[in-house]
This record gives structure tokens, sequence and C-alpha cells, in this order.
């Protein structure tokens, strides 16, 4: 059993428009602390967009809970519509030994910049094992995300 620590991630923000836009991380994404039980299957912790979380618990047990990234986007644009937000990982979770695939990101947000050109959004995302059956080391996994808005 290993204990694995913190996975965080980068935040890297590309606007598909010609916007000027600027993130700031409210809350970074982060999967919590747990123990890897084993890595003889693929095991996922979903973490969704609103804070709460489900884990195969035949793979992990949880010391300290998930939380989902909170970024405010910036733009130039008072009361703009977003047509998107598509997130995608750019750096898998790793650390030497092991690593963590990122899918099944879900990004929550108004729709619309508020009367000072800010957007809140909320994301989440699924963290897998690699199902292998070599043990995860006790370190901290870090990755990064991309995040595209569309407005």
């Amino acid at each position: 059993m290993k204990f694995l620590s913190s996975l965080l991630f980068v935040c890297i923000l590309f606007c598909a428009s010609c916007v000027n836009a600027q993130v700031t991380t409210i809350q970074a994404m982060d999967f919590g602390n747990f123990i890897s039980r084993n890595n003889n299957f693929q095991f996922a912790i979903t973490l969704n967009p609103d804070g709460t979380f489900s884990f195969d618990s035949a793979g992990f047990f949880v010391i300290s809970a998930p939380q989902q990234g909170i970024y405010d986007i910036f733009t130039s644009q008072v009361n703009a519509t977003i047509v998107s937000v598509d997130v995608q990982q750019s750096e898998p979770l790793t650390a030497p030994g092991g690593a963590f695939t990122l899918s099944n990101f879900q990004a929550v947000h108004s729709g619309i910049t508020d009367g000072a050109g800010i957007a809140r959004v909320m994301i989440g995302a699924t963290a897998r094992t690699t199902g292998t059956g070599l043990p995860y080391p006790d370190q901290t996994y870090d990755g990064s995300i991309d995040i595209e808005v569309n407005f």
C-alpha cells in the first residue's frame, strides 16, 4: 500500500476567439490524499464540479477529500456569452514511478460573463490508475490541463 499525496493541476487558458483573457485560480483541482490499495485493475476517483466525489473502494482508501477546480476567467467583454468550455489533459498526473490518466472532464459555468467581465468555471474529472499491478510510490503527482473558453 502506498500513500498518494495531493494530486494538483496547473491550469492553462486558451481562448478560441481574439478576446483578451486571464485566469485566476480560486481553488486548484486536487484529488486529495489517498492510499492505493492495489493496482491490479484500472481503479478511478471521480471528482464532480460541485465538489462531490466517488471512488472505487477496492482500489483506494481516501485520507482527505478531493476538491474541484474553481477558476475565474477575466475578459474585456462584459456580459459576453460563453459558447463552450472544453477541458483536456495536457500532462498526465505523474511522479517518478507512476502516472494517472485523466478523463471525463466536466466544466460548469454561468454561460455569460458578469458586469465586470468575469466568468467562474468549476471543473471536475476522473483520475484512473494504470492497472499494471505495479504499486504507486508515496509522493505528489502533478499534471496540467488546458481550458479552452469559446465566446
